[in-house]
């Protein structure tokens, strides 16, 4: 069985590891608690999106304000389109 392992993604990936099959690949994210800094936030970034669907871009994630949070530090976050 092959699985890809794949970075965090903002419309993907949960706070723990999550396995999912994308495009008949079977892949595992990258869990954003994992992330030093990023638990937290993350947990409010899960709710926006169940709420109103994928971020569509950097622009679309960055107009959003989610418990306090608003937009992208990025020195926390790296976009990478998918």
């Amino acid at each position: 069985m092959d699985i890809e392992l794949r970075p965090p993604n903002i419309n993907y990936s949960d706070l723990n590891f999550q396995a999912d099959k994308i495009d008949d690949k079977n892949v595992v994210f990258f869990g954003m608690g994992a992330i030093k800094g990023a638990g937290d936030v993350a947990i409010g970034l899960f709710s926006e999106r169940e709420e109103s669907g994928d971020f569509k871009s950097l622009s679309d994630f960055n107009l959003k304000e989610v418990d306090g949070f608003k937009g992208v530090n990025s020195g926390r976050f790296i976009w990478k389109a998918t």
